[in-house]
């Protein structure tokens, strides 16, 4: 027996090997191949570094998306049908629309698949498939296995990563992944954590490095400062994703330098203190901002902002006070996102409710493309602006600018930026070809 595992890609031009750099090994499927019986062969496909194998042989296909990718994902998946092979939908997307997912594929699996995975092979072996299989509750993380990682393509440049949690404390109302968690977060056994980071392998400078695939590393301060004690001394470099609170604890700070990270990545979301208690970001405080990037780099941590553009409370000139806040704070790189109104979600389910989302082709709900109507720019503005902040943020002179006072795990940083300064150069000739933007209300389907 045969299962292939894709992942689809939201963009089909072939990912080059300059950017292959950027590219992190997932661990979705790398846990269900750990979950598979043995006597079942197991493919990782990844569309972004190759063709999808449509004559492959497979006997099962499991394709998991989040909402941006369910246009391709169907494509696939009817394709794979339309040749007699049976196909299981998952991820955030089948989760939150079954019935959607459902007209495309043989099984749905809701939620998270850890516990229904063998259960599911079984049925199909025993062809008694049903078409909903919906997780009893959110996985125990003690018995988290050891991904395979030996099966993701071997484009990727790097491959160790691991996670010691799932899921976040906050309630970020536009937030998917934690809404897919339950606002609830989860904790693996720190010896187990240790293990696998102790057994990672791959080049010198692999075997030096990885990244936690956790959702917020400082969700529980007493945990995170566990296992940065027994980190310290493995003596590897690592990045992760945390909230704002990781400034508010100095101890924390001291443990995280000594155990070796040296990134985090941090929803910011925005420099309009009127935007964050409504989107359910109370925990940030732009007043503090500038302090948490200095105490970040006083501990040699380099900062990736996340920022989202279109809060009922940004107008036009949100654009210009943030490019101007982050040049002077010295902000190492960011991601940009314009708010979008994910289904399933609070701020997503509102906006629908309200009549403001004039555009529901999933395609277009990558983050780069404006899908509703903002309260205070009209959609045009809001991608416009969206657009000129990219250009002048990733611009060599802002890099100089914000990276020369900064100086904090440099190589990487100018890496990263230089990164998405490609990302976006691409994207503004998308633009301009009519590939990305808006589709104004009157346009929309």
């Amino acid at each position: 027996m045969r299962i292939g595992l894709i992942a689809p890609a939201l963009d089909l031009n072939a990912v080059g090997k300059g950017e292959r750099l950027f590219m992190l090994p997932p661990l979705t499927f790398p846990v269900l191949a750990a979950l598979t019986p043995p006597d079942i062969s197991v493919e990782i496909v990844e569309e972004r570094v190759r063709p999808v194998p449509f004559d492959a042989g497979y006997d099962l296909v499991g394709i998991t998306f989040v909402t941006a990718f369910a246009p391709r994902a169907y494509q696939i998946a009817d394709e794979y049908r339309r040749r007699g092979v049976t196909v299981v939908l998952g991820g955030p997307h089948a989760s939150v629309l079954p019935e959607e997912a459902g007209t495309h594929a043989d099984a749905v699996v809701v939620g998270e698949a850890e516990d229904l995975w063998a259960g599911l092979l079984e049925d199909f072996r025993q062809g008694r498939l049903r078409k909903v299989y919906k997780a009893p509750g959110l996985a125990d993380l003690s018995k988290f296995p050891k991904p395979r990682m030996d099966l993701i393509p071997k484009e990727f440049m790097f491959r160790n990563a691991t996670l010691a949690s799932k899921g976040c404390p906050f309630h970020c109302d536009f937030c998917f992944v934690n809404m897919i968690n339950q606002y609830h977060q989860r904790f693996r056994p720190i010896p187990d954590v240790v293990r696998d980071i102790e057994a990672m392998g791959g080049t010198a400078f692999e075997r030096k490095h990885f990244i936690f695939w956790d959702d917020n590393f400082v969700g529980n301060v007493p945990y995170a400062k566990r296992l940065c004690r027994e980190l310290a001394p493995l003596g590897k470099k690592w990045a992760v994703a945390a909230s704002v609170t990781v400034a508010q604890d100095d101890e924390l700070l001291d443990l995280m330098q000594k155990a070796g990270c040296i990134a985090l990545f941090i929803g910011m979301e925005s420099i309009n203190s009127g935007s964050l208690p409504g989107a359910g970001k109370r925990q940030n405080t732009v007043a503090k901002y500038q302090e948490m990037i200095g105490k970040l780099h006083d501990h040699g941590i380099a900062l990736t902002g996340a920022f989202v553009f279109g809060f009922d409370e940004d107008d036009a000139t949100v654009f210009d006070r943030t490019l101007d806040f982050v040049n002077k704070a010295a902000l190492d790189c960011m991601t940009t996102a314009i708010m979008t109104p994910l289904p399933g979600t609070p701020s997503g389910d509102r906006m629908r409710r309200d009549g403001r989302v004039f555009d529901r082709d999933w395609g277009h709900y990558d983050y780069f493309h404006v899908v509703y109507r903002p309260r205070l720019m009209t959609p045009e503005e809001l991608y416009r602006g969206f657009l000129g902040f990219n250009r002048d943020f990733f611009s060599f002179g802002s890099a100089l600018q914000r990276l020369g006072h900064s100086r904090t795990q440099l190589l990487l940083t100018i890496l990263a930026n230089l990164g998405y300064h490609k990302f976006h150069s691409r994207m503004f000739r998308e633009y301009e070809q009519g590939l990305r933007g808006v589709a104004l209300p009157a346009q929309a389907g």
